[in-house]
């Protein structure tokens, strides 16, 4: 019943951020800082979700990708520590975003922009 769970929860998180990339990738939103964040989110939980499921569902299977080899399973550990983390620091600065906007209107027209939402993202992820 576990896996069938987690399958449940694959497929809902996939439809749900898939069509979350594919609403904030629209051009009248790609201008808006806080849409900007939020693509970057659902892009993160996208992979976060794909890279969580693997060593759950695939060894109800009888197979396990990360005991094949020792770089893949360090790979996959970092890869779903760091895309878990990652999406906590997008939510806080998608929230900063939105207090900064609705409380001080003079910095928001020097934070709030979309070039720096994608400075700020590249720079959280490095």
């Amino acid at each position: 019943i576990y896996k069938y769970v987690c399958m449940t929860i694959f497929v809902i998180g996939m439809i749900g951020n898939g069509l979350s990339v594919i609403v904030f990738s629209r051009k009248v939103l790609r201008r808006r800082s806080c849409a900007i964040y939020f693509l970057a989110l659902a892009a993160t939980d996208l992979l976060n979700l794909s890279f969580s499921l693997i060593n759950i569902v695939l060894p109800s299977y009888n197979f396990s990708i990360t005991a094949k080899s020792s770089v893949i399973c360090k790979l996959h550990v970092f890869i779903v520590y760091f895309t878990s983390d990652y999406s906590n620091y997008l939510l806080a600065v998608a929230s900063i975003d939105r207090a900064i906007s609705i409380q001080c209107s003079l910095k928001a027209k020097t934070f709030c922009r979309a070039k720096v939402a994608i400075y700020i993202i590249i720079t959280l992820g490095t």
